[in-house]
C-alpha cells in the first residue's frame, strides 16, 4: 500500500523535534568544520603577516565553505522530516485508531504503508481489534441470554403468585 502522503508533517511535535535536532548537530558540525578549516589556513600561512591579516584572509577563504554548507541544511532538514514520516504516520494513525477502540467505535483494519516502519505494530492492533469485536459480541449475546433468563424467572415467579 504505496500511497502518496497528503500532508508534510504528520505529527509537527515530533518531527520538528528531530528536524531541530539534526539541525543543532548540523550547525556544531558546521562551527567545528569552520574553526579547524580556519586555523589550518593559519598555521599555514606566511609568517610575516600579522595575526589579523592571517584570520581575515582565513575567515573570508571560508566563504565557498559556508556558501555550501547553507546550502545542504534544507536538504538535510527536508530528508530527516520525509524519513521522520515513516514513523510519525504509524504513530497517528495508531492513536486515531486507539481512540476509536476506547471511544466504541467501530475501527477498520489498521494498514501501514509498505515504506513505513512498523508494520508488526498495525498487525498485533488489528489482532486486539479482532479480540475486542469479539469479546463484544459475545457479551451482547451473554446479555440476551441473562434478559431471556430475567424475563423467563419474572414469568414462571407471576404464575407461581398467581
Amino acid at each position: 500500500m504505496s500511497q502518496k502522503r497528503k500532508r508534510y508533517l504528520i505529527d509537527p511535535t515530533v518531527q520538528w523535534a528531530v528536524a531541530r535536532r539534526v539541525a543543532l548537530h548540523w550547525v556544531g558540525f558546521f562551527a567545528v568544520l569552520l574553526a579547524v578549516n580556519s586555523l589550518v589556513g593559519m598555521l599555514l600561512s606566511v609568517p610575516e603577516k600579522s595575526m589579523s591579516e592571517i584570520a581575515i584572509v582565513a575567515v573570508r577563504s571560508q566563504t565557498p565553505l559556508v556558501f555550501v554548507m547553507l546550502l545542504i541544511l534544507p536538504i538535510f532538514l527536508r530528508d530527516t522530516i520525509r524519513l521522520s514520516n515513516k514513523f510519525a504516520g504509524p504513530m497517528y494513525r495508531l492513536r486515531i485508531g486507539l481512540n476509536s477502540l476506547a471511544e466504541g467505535k467501530q475501527q477498520g483494519v489498521m494498514k501501514f504503508r509498505t515504506s513505513d516502519f512498523w508494520q508488526d505494530v498495525a498487525e498485533r492492533f488489528n489482532s486486539v481489534r479482532e479480540r475486542m469485536e469479539s469479546l463484544d459480541a459475545r457479551n451482547r449475546e451473554l446479555e440476551r441470554e441473562n434478559r431471556n433468563l430475567r424475563e423467563q424467572l419474572e414469568a414462571a415467579t407471576d404464575t407461581v403468585t398467581l
